[in-house]
């Protein structure tokens, strides 16, 4: 049986060892730093995180003594965490690879294949994404306990996931625990008010359910499940594309759809997030599409919330039109991520970093002498749009924009990369982001950063 893919993240996250385990009548072990035992629940401690499970879930609680750690010398303040980048890359995607089989059978009605699925991808990598997957693929197969655990374990992930407050008051309405439906759903309408949610909390607080024993009330199945449903979409309404300037070679226009809808995938689980709306992408032969958008002639590409891409003399998507493409539709997700909230530098560097590209040690090299005689863009420099630069100079903070991404990604897992962009989105300045994302403050960062290239 593989390890606990849970356990596995928590021992990066560098938390203490595990001593407590919860034993659940499902099968399923839940490891915690300490358990607190009550009438009528027990709750996993796990960091500042709480899980409460129903006694009626609990087979057993087993407790030991806590393993010491070990006391270490605090490393010096430049020196970054160890950890492989690239096999964290290799397991993210294997864990998109079962995601994508797991949603196939979800859409196929399979429910304990596509679980089988789902499980190999949250023990190839835990998110947000692989435990919700793995929540609802319980949920459809009716299996409620193992789909509550998930859901509270999602909690903890965000604990303002409003999937996962709908789905326990439902799971806890079907088990006719009204007090926990309702404190769910509570929690779910302050965030999002949704008029399927206010339907179930008016129909809890009639006076026949809220004082029966079972607690139990009529939910319709179909409007329950759209409140956690997600999986019946049609794959290329992610995109409206349309060609301006003439017409397109059919063949070639599949090819771009198919690299759109590929890279959409990919990015929407590492980003956890993606455009609310359907992305147009506008189709130009290379005259139209400087002369329409404005781009400099040094552009590739352009997003100013659709996505342009000149196509004049293109037979088929090679490698470098679709470096392009995930360039130009990484733009989009991190727009989405941020809402709009974000440097220029990170916004480049990060689609640089998506779309393949990085740098050898001859550029790194261009970049310690520009140091030495002080020309060397600051990050507040690159803040703004590039679009305005001429060639030369675009080209070097596009470079310097991907330096720090990449000095950023060694240094840091991508999650917690990610998790700026989460600040940014709730509107941290970016310094602020930095602080409460990575750490550290933005200007040590830079500073760090600046030293490695020397």
């Amino acid at each position: 049986m593989k390890q606990s893919a849970l356990l596995f993240a928590l021992l990066l996250l560098g938390v203490p060892l595990f001593c407590d385990v919860i034993q659940l009548k499902s099968g399923r072990q839940i490891q915690c730093e300490s358990v607190v035992d009550e009438a009528s629940q027990v709750q996993c401690i796990i960091g500042r995180s709480t899980i409460a499970f129903p006694k009626t879930q609990v087979e057993k609680v087993s407790k030991s003594s806590a393993v010491p750690k070990p006391q270490l010398s605090p490393a010096p303040r430049a020196t970054p965490p160890v950890h492989n980048p690239a096999d964290e890359a290799k397991r993210m995607g294997a864990a998109l690879n079962y995601t994508r089989a797991g949603m196939a059978r979800m859409k196929q009605k399979q429910f304990q294949s596509a679980i089988e699925s789902f499980q190999d991808a949250y023990d190839a990598y835990r998110n947000k994404d692989t435990v919700t997957n793995l929540a609802i693929a319980y949920y459809y197969n009716s299996k409620y306990d193992s789909a509550q655990s998930y859901f509270q374990e999602l909690l903890t992930i965000h604990p303002e996931d409003v999937l996962a407050l709908n789905a326990l008051g439902i799971i806890s309405a079907i088990k006719g625990d009204a007090a926990s439906a309702d404190n769910y759903w509570r929690q779910s309408y302050a965030l999002k008010a949704d008029p399927v949610i206010l339907s179930y909390l008016q129909q809890l607080s009639q006076p026949q359910i809220a004082t029966s024993s079972g607690g139990r009330m009529s939910l319709n199945r179909t409007e329950m499940e759209k409140t956690i449903s997600g999986y019946e979409e049609d794959s290329e309404s992610h995109f409206h594309i349309r060609y301006d300037g003439g017409s397109v070679n059919p063949e070639l226009l599949r090819d771009i759809t198919r690299t759109l809808e590929d890279h959409y995938d990919k990015l929407r689980f590492e980003f956890e997030a993606e455009p609310s709306n359907t992305l147009e992408v506008i189709l130009y032969p290379k005259k139209e599409f400087l002369s329409i958008t404005g781009a400099p002639d040094w552009a590739g590409g352009f997003n100013d919330g659709r996505i342009h891409l000149p196509v004049g003399g293109v037979d088929s998507v090679n490698s470098e039109v679709t470096r392009v493409i995930v360039h130009e539709l990484t733009h989009s997700f991190f727009l989405a991520k941020t809402n709009g909230n974000g440097p220029v530098w990170l916004q480049e560097g990060i689609a640089e970093y998506m779309d393949g590209t990085r740098l050898g040690p001859s550029v790194n090299s261009s970049f310690a002498k520009l140091l030495t005689s002080d020309s060397f863009p600051s990050l507040h420099q690159m803040s703004s749009s590039f679009m305005s630069e001429g060639a030369s100079q675009a080209t070097l903070y596009y470079a310097a924009s991907l330096s720090f991404v990449q000095f950023l990604m060694d240094r840091y897992r991508f999650y917690e990369v990610n998790e700026l962009l989460r600040k940014l989105g709730g509107g941290e300045s970016t310094e602020e982001a930095a602080r409460q994302a990575l750490g550290s403050p933005l200007p040590d960062l830079e500073q760090e950063w600046h030293e490695q290239l020397r």
